[in-house]
């Protein structure tokens, strides 16, 4: 018997906090224009147990996420958890990027006990669940490395990005929903450098739109794809154009097709410690890559700003009917770029790990080991 339980919560940020995503943008914050929230999912068959908890932030370090997840493993009682973030651009600083705003230290040890309690609660919720899933499309995206510039109107609007939507509904006895899962391949931009106030992007207004209808969503959970790549089709940059793709982006999930899974679906988890090496210069990217297998559902975490082209791979040799591929998962490294991004250059591979305080970008071939792990990690999960 699968079980469930969910739980959300605000994570507070401080007054006058400095914004994380722009390097031009003018600090400190203003204020906050909409929440920024935390969403959680307890999964259990009553043997195996894994939390997936989405932040409305940029990304996490690798060891802040360490740390939480081993404090969740002491306290909560979990062997295996997913820590995503959406990776909206006007969330609170919560990496260390160099000009990217400072960290709040109070708030982040703040933010860990926030999510422990969150996990505690929804593991206290626990119930049975049917589950049901579909893939769909969106095209709220374009592949902003193809145009030459970061904003604009693709000739074709699923030219160079991961249009698929996959979506999975939680029900409870009686066909209540208790959550739904939907994930699209977009950054969270909508919203540009000049924006000074605190915001979720589009995904918060995604799950604005979509929990006005609880009756057959519950409580939406967006989780961040493989967008290393993409933009959202905004112009100009403002709320109100972060508003209308929030709310395509829902009008795309209202029409996928979910088919039940298997009346008393599995649950497996399983996870593989990874090194990554530098392109440039000695060391390399330590991450750990993990795994979920619900029914006929599959997840799988990379650890940074992937691009589309690894979604796809990563699908196709899925054991899933429907896959989330997600992005910015346990730990962020930087940028996660396809074979043929290395040959085209550009600020993803040249010029991007100098933010994020690394000597090279990852080094070529890395991708290839990102897609063979994580399709090894799903299907031991099938």
């Amino acid at each position: 018997m699968l079980l469930a339980g969910t739980d959300s919560f605000p994570l507070n940020p401080p007054q006058g906090c400095d914004l994380a995503g722009f390097v031009v943008r003018t600090q400190p914050s203003l204020g906050v224009h909409d929440p920024v929230l935390g969403n959680t999912l307890v999964l259990s068959d009553g043997q195996v147990r894994v939390a997936l908890v989405v932040l409305d932030l940029l990304g996490l370090e690798p060891l802040y996420t360490a740390l939480l997840r081993d404090r969740l493993r002491r306290e909560a009682g979990l062997a295996h958890t997913l820590i995503a973030c959406t990776h909206t651009h006007s969330a609170p600083a919560s990496e260390r990027l160099v000009g990217c705003g400072e960290q709040d230290p109070e708030w982040m040890v703040d933010l860990q006990s926030s999510v422990l309690d969150s996990v505690l609660r929804a593991s206290a919720e626990l119930r049975p669940v049917a589950l049901e899933s579909g893939t769909g499309e969106t095209h709220i995206g374009f592949n902003r490395r193809s145009l030459g510039h970061e904003f604009g109107e693709a000739p074709d609007p699923s030219a160079g990005t991961d249009p698929l939507l996959p979506a999975a509904r939680l029900s409870l006895e009686g066909g209540r929903p208790l959550c739904t899962l939907l994930q699209a391949s977009c950054h969270p931009v909508s919203l540009g450098h000049e924006n000074r106030l605190v915001s979720a992007d589009y995904p918060g207004f995604t799950r604005r739109a979509l929990a006005q209808d609880a009756d057959t969503y519950g409580l939406p959970i967006f989780v961040q794809g493989c967008c290393g790549d993409i933009n959202p089709r905004v112009s100009p940059r403002c709320f109100e154009e972060s508003e209308r793709v929030g709310e395509e982006l829902a009008a795309d999930v209202r029409r996928v097709t979910l088919s039940p899974s298997p009346e008393k679906p599995a649950l497996h988890v399983t996870e593989q410690p990874l090194k990554l090496g530098f392109r440039e210069g000695q060391g390399n990217y330590k991450t750990t890559l993990l795994a979920v297998g619900v029914g006929d559902v599959g997840f799988v975490t990379l650890p940074g700003e992937p691009f589309h082209g690894l979604a796809a791979r990563i699908r196709k040799d899925s054991p899933f009917r429907t896959t989330f591929v997600c992005g910015y998962a346990n730990g962020t490294v930087g940028y996660l770029p396809t074979a043929e991004a290395y040959a085209e250059g550009g600020y993803e591979v040249n010029d991007a790990h100098r933010y994020y305080g690394y000597a090279g970008a990852v080094s070529e071939g890395g991708d290839d080991l990102l897609v063979r792990t994580a399709t090894s990690l799903l299907r031991a999960c099938a």
